[in-house]
């Protein structure tokens, strides 16, 4: 028997939620529901809440998410809708709050949120 599995919720401490589904809506393309502050990806579930007591909390970021993609293409596309929401937000036209980096076995660029979590984006090389 093969069984599905989905990752519900995983719960992200912001100091602001709406500006935090906007990131994930416009970086990365996951699907928000402004309503419940609830984010969707294939198997992945977060739940965004609002934090403004524990800023510890918010802005802990010893868990890194790390996605596999596609192609080269596709980590570029990051990087550029990165530094596009970057724009509109800060007026800055290009934004150093990322890491690109690469080893034998892959390409990846490590972008922060705007509570500074990591999000890793990776394309494997191949064999």
């Amino acid at each position: 028997i093969l069984m599905n599995y989905e990752v519900a919720p995983l719960v992200l401490y912001s100091q602001d939620r709406t500006r935090m589904l906007n990131f994930m809506s416009d970086v990365f393309e996951f699907e928000v529901n402004n309503k419940d502050y609830s984010v969707h990806c294939g198997g992945l579930y977060f739940q965004i809440e609002n934090n403004e007591q524990n800023l510890n909390q918010a802005t802990d970021n010893r868990v890194m998410f790390s996605f596999r993609i596609d192609s080269l293409d596709e980590l570029d596309e990051i990087i550029n809708k990165y530094n596009f929401f970057r724009y509109r937000r800060d007026g800055s036209a290009f934004s150093e709050n990322f890491e690109n980096g690469e080893n034998e076995i892959e390409k990846y660029v490590i972008i922060y949120d705007l509570d500074a979590r990591p999000w890793k984006f990776f394309y494997k090389k191949d064999a």
